[in-house]
């Protein structure tokens, strides 16, 4: 997607697609708002704030501040389509809270240089813009868009003021390490997810041309910086559930700056790279609710739907619509018109495209096998199985010490899983995050060495696939010792076959995670009514129950997970039945 970004002379406003919607989701949206009417929006003391700082813990801030942000979102969206004013009075007290709030970035993200420790306080007069910072802005300019002329002259006069201090003024002076120029080019999700809701900021408000084309420079430089940085084969490397916010911020970000520029970035849609950043979503697709997962991404991470639609019309990929409609026909309202609660541009969006989405007729298409090199990510699906590995170097953003593990689905049900990531909290991104359990090689379908594991800065594996064979060598992701490695070869061509081959001082320990309960006769292992695994070469077996507590991960396991270990000596096969 390189050498094509251009800035054009001219910027017109940017204009919200045309409400649209039916009369189900208006009912829906409606109850929704008035099941609110009468609740208090909730406080944010500035204990609350600090609790981060001081003992690590994110919720008690983030649950209250994003709940804000929904009630209002709802009371939005439930006048912009009543338009009696019924809701306004709603929609003013939640500005209100907005307006006065001392900072809009949460404090797990209160830091002006990348990996610095967050500050206990904001600083009104140097306003960070972090993910929600940008988003609130955002929230504010599609307010003032979609109430325009409900809202009292001193009210909107206020909101254009705010988002000026905190959103445009900030975004034009300082450099946020997200920005990805300068000293630091590192881009990640955050790069084109803040800048897709800065730039509703700056062309839904009343800004200068002369703003505008400063900003617009700004975003197109970060933009080019985050497409050049973004693998050829299009893979996102955080997984399934930070594609909606790396590619498909990218795709609204640059729809709107097509928009604005009066089409000067239409190329775009016909870039091979965006076309394969479109199509991964859907090859990480197993069944239902189901994902191919790794890192900190959730087997659930949340159905598919308007906007991966709306990013397959614009490059022109039918197989892509046609599975975004197959997710909404199993999604709730809820879970359609809700998705991204407090993020209302999206909410919008997803309202007025919903129709047009539910009633395409296209066809969806399935590969058998999709490898994407950058990341050493195969996923193949064959007789039932949905199955993949992942062999890349550990320790990258959102990454586990997870190198060569399998997950294996069979009929749309998990059977190997990766557990995800529990809640977040300090420790999850601190010096301390290898030492949760979660991002450990023993909690991973990996073999280690007895006492030993992964480290997060070891090499890249080598990968070799010689038809429907595929030989991983892992040995640079443990510690160094004289005479160790580790070579696991899979074979997907008659469902699963595995080979375990570790050399070393130590024996060597599989691991399989599962959410059915294993049960184990010899080296045969049944998972409830799913499947059995056959080992041969094994030693002592051991079965560990471990409950699931945490509502993060209870997103995609509701009850026990069990974690089987197999102690081998030098080689362990083991198939799939």
């Amino acid at each position: 997607m390189g050498g094509r970004w251009m800035i054009p002379e001219m910027l017109s406003d940017y204009h919200l697609p045309a409400l649209s919607y039916t009369w189900q989701d208006k009912r829906f949206i409606l109850g929704e708002a008035e099941s609110l009417l009468g609740k208090e929006y909730p406080s944010l003391p500035c204990s609350s704030y600090m609790a981060f700082t001081q003992n690590g813990d994110r919720i008690v801030f983030e649950e209250p501040y994003f709940r804000r942000r929904n009630m209002l979102c709802t009371f939005i969206l439930a006048e912009a389509l009543e338009g009696k004013g019924r809701f306004l009075p709603s929609v003013l007290d939640g500005l209100w809270f907005l307006l006065e709030e001392s900072t809009w970035c949460l404090p797990a993200h209160n830091v002006y240089k990348r990996d610095d420790p967050a500050l206990p306080f904001a600083d009104i007069h140097r306003p960070v813009i972090d993910l929600f910072a940008a988003e609130s802005g955002s929230l504010l300019a599609c307010c003032l868009s979609l109430l325009k002329g409900r809202l009292p002259e001193t009210v909107a006069a206020r909101m254009e003021e705010s988002i000026r201090e905190r959103i445009v003024q900030p975004y034009l002076h300082e450099d946020f390490w997200w920005m990805a120029r300068g000293g630091d080019p590192r881009p990640c999700n955050w790069s084109p997810w803040c800048t897709q809701n800065v730039l509703l900021a700056f062309f839904l408000t009343k800004t200068s041309q002369n703003e505008r084309h400063e900003a617009f420079s700004i975003a197109n430089s970060t933009l080019s910086v985050y497409a050049a940085s973004f693998p050829d084969d299009g893979c996102c490397s955080e997984g399934a559930e930070y594609y909606r916010r790396s590619a498909l911020s990218l795709f609204f970000a640059l729809s709107l700056m097509d928009q604005v520029s009066s089409h000067a970035y239409a190329w775009v849609w016909k870039d091979a790279k965006l076309k394969k950043m479109t199509q991964y979503i859907q090859t990480m697709h197993v069944d239902g609710r189901y994902y191919v997962n790794w890192g900190d991404c959730s087997a659930c991470p949340g159905l598919s739907g308007v906007r991966e639609y709306l990013f397959g019309k614009a490059v022109g990929s039918p197989s892509l619509m046609a599975f975004a409609k197959s997710q909404l026909c199993i999604a709730s309202p809820a879970e359609r018109l809700l998705q991204a609660e407090s993020d209302l541009f999206i909410r919008y969006v997803v309202l007025t495209a919903s129709e047009e989405a539910m009633a395409y007729a296209g066809t969806e298409e399935h590969q058998p096998w999709v490898d994407y090199p950058s990341l050493g990510v195969i996923v193949v699906r064959s007789g039932g199985l949905v199955s993949s590995v992942k062999a890349d170097a550990n320790g990258g953003s959102h990454q586990h010490n997870d190198g060569g593990s399998l997950t294996v689905f069979k009929e749309g049900k998990p059977l190997l899983i990766d557990v995800g990531v529990e809640t977040y909290t300090q420790k999850t991104f601190s010096s301390g995050r290898y030492a949760i359990w979660t991002m450990r090689s023993p909690w991973h379908n990996v073999a280690n060495p007895k006492g030993l594991e992964q480290l997060p800065d070891g090499g890249k594996p080598s990968v070799k696939r010689d038809g429907w064979i595929v030989t991983l060598d892992l040995s640079c992701l443990y510690p160094p010792q004289e005479g160790f490695s580790y070579i696991r070869t899979v074979d997907f061509s008659h469902g699963l076959l595995v080979h375990d081959h570790m050399e070393g001082r130590e024996e060597g320990v599989l691991t399989l995670m599962s959410v059915e309960k294993p049960v184990c006769d010899g080296m045969n292992i049944t998972f409830g009514s799913v499947a059995q695994i056959v080992a041969q070469g094994g030693g002592h077996v051991e079965v560990e129950e471990l409950p699931v507590t945490d509502a993060r991960l209870k997103r995609a396991w509701q009850g026990p997970i069990y974690r089987t270990l197999l102690d081998f000596k030098k080689d362990l096969i083991w198939m799939l039945k």
